[in-house]
């Protein structure tokens, strides 16, 4: 069994277990990167993320990979890395063509976005924008109290 299929078994069985916003939450951008001999090592997309799988879902997770492989796994290693699905996506993408015309190979139309330049509204030495001082500040329901502060 393949890593990514033996993560999809696992995954399935944390499902069955957890919410489904919690499932989502934590589980959605993971993935089995390797598993050598007892010491398995799980993909996340960030730092929250790893520390909370390490917290709060160690134990399930070890006890889904042990079931789904019938493998000794003892040990979980959280790493941040973010799958390169980009590069994937891009690939399967056909490119469009550069008259901007309908191509009949993508099936659809290739648009050319207008190239525009980042007009500053600022003056002063200190690059606020004028719009955003405190002497333009409208007071309305949402900003009450920052006004009255």
């Amino acid at each position: 069994m393949d890593l990514q299929a033996l993560w999809q078994a696992s995954l399935g069985e944390l499902e069955l277990s957890l919410t489904k916003a919690n499932f989502t939450t934590w589980f959605k951008n993971t993935y089995l990167a390797q598993i050598e001999g007892s010491k398995a090592t799980v993909c996340v997309p960030n730092t929250f993320t790893q520390a909370w799988l390490q917290k709060k879902y160690n134990d399930q997770i070890v006890r889904a990979l042990r079931n789904a492989s019938n493998l000794p796994v003892r040990e979980i290693v959280y790493r941040v890395e973010v799958k390169n699905t980009t590069q994937i996506a891009l690939e399967n993408t056909p490119a469009p063509t550069a008259s901007g015309m309908y191509s009949e190979s993508s099936q659809a139309f290739a648009t050319e976005a207008p190239v525009s330049t980042p007009q500053t509204h600022s003056s002063n030495d200190i690059g606020l924008n004028p719009r955003y001082l405190f002497n333009a500040f409208i007071v309305g329901k949402g900003n009450e109290l920052a006004h009255a502060a």
